[in-house]
């Protein structure tokens, strides 16, 4: 996720949002659990961390369901594309 070694020691009091967010986004892909449900995972990420992101959940074990408007996430992550349009869901992949 883009942490140095010098960030791995800061105390959390000191860590910026976007360093916020990057840490529970990994606390999240690094944990053992059956599914995932993520809004928007890849707001306010800059791109090593972005690209971080994708390779955390390609090769996460689990399932996910992720809501995103970001397309170059969802077509290198996703398996199954849905889009809500008027009212229902269509299958898009």
């Amino acid at each position: 996720m883009g942490f140095t070694h010098q960030d791995v020691r800061k105390e959390l009091s000191v860590l910026s949002g976007g360093e916020i967010i990057k840490l529970q986004l990994a606390k999240l892909l690094l944990g053992r659990y059956n599914i995932l449900l993520m809004d928007e995972p890849s707001n306010f990420l800059d791109i090593p961390a972005l690209e971080a992101l994708e390779t955390m959940m390609r090769n996460y074990l689990g399932t996910i369901v992720f809501i995103s408007h970001d397309a170059r996430l969802l077509e290198s992550v996703a398996d199954q594309i849905y889009e809500v349009s008027d009212g229902r869901l269509v299958r898009l992949k």
